[in-house]
């Protein structure tokens, strides 16, 4: 198994239980220590003070990496920006540094809070964000994920997805970025991604096949994808 080489913590999407890491973490083992991060599911906390929680996790994890899914890109991007002590480098992962859906916030926060309250259609979601055909359980996994979260909590997590603007910090990053796309992915358009390696200094932009839940749904690519960019940017940022 070997010992591990580095921390990465792991900041989660949008339901921010940290729960579906675990495929992840299990790609993960022996080779890296993954700090997985969890959000409260029954608080209204907007990206500022998850940014504070998050920091205060990683004053906690001493020298570590961040690799960040989806919906906390932006807290990613900011710790990039300022970072805290023993912030080695940064991992997007499908995500974004505004707003990623057309539709305009004004429009879409009268209807946040009924959308939130909804039940989670199972077929939408799991095509959405889990791709064709994927195993029942990491459906089930999903599905317990989003359910743990109460609605007024998703309503504030999708009006700050709406509202967001992260695109001076990470002009700004002080530390090694990398971002890793989902070809497939029904969420996040591939344009993120490419807005982001536009105005990121030095970022490093790479892709594999699958869903917008990448990690969950090809956990050993995305570890691979994930120890390659911390390795290449160790000494350097280069490609990988």
């Amino acid at each position: 198994m070997g010992t591990p080489f580095a921390t990465i913590a792991l900041l989660p999407g949008l339901d921010g239980t940290a729960a579906l890491f675990a495929p992840l973490e299990g790609a993960l083992a022996g080779r890296a220590l993954p700090l997985p991060v969890a959000y409260p599911s029954d608080r209204l906390l907007d990206y500022a003070a998850l940014e504070v929680l998050v920091r205060a996790a990683l004053a906690e994890a001493g020298p570590c990496w961040v690799v960040a899914e989806s919906f906390s890109g932006p807290i990613a991007i900011r710790l990039a920006a300022q970072p805290p002590p023993g912030l080695q480098g940064v991992l997007l992962v499908a995500s974004f540094a505004t707003r990623p859906a057309p539709v305009p916030s004004w429009l879409a926060a009268p209807l946040l809070p009924v959308l939130a309250r909804l039940p989670t259609p199972t077929r939408a979601a799991t095509w959405a964000l889990l791709g064709d055909d994927p195993p029942t359980s990491l459906v089930q996994s999903l599905l317990a994920a989003i359910a743990q979260v109460s609605p007024p909590v998703r309503a504030q997590r999708i009006r700050a997805v709406l509202a967001v603007d992260v695109t001076e910090p990470l002009a700004c990053a002080q530390v090694p970025m990398g971002y890793l796309g989902a070809r497939q992915d029904r969420v996040v358009p591939a344009r993120c991604g490419d807005h982001i390696a536009r105005l990121a200094p030095g970022l490093v932009h790479s892709t594999l096949d699958g869903p917008h839940l990448l990690l969950q749904r090809h956990p050993a690519p995305s570890a691979a994808r994930i120890l390659a960019f911390i390795e290449g940017a160790r000494p350097r940022q280069q490609g990988w």
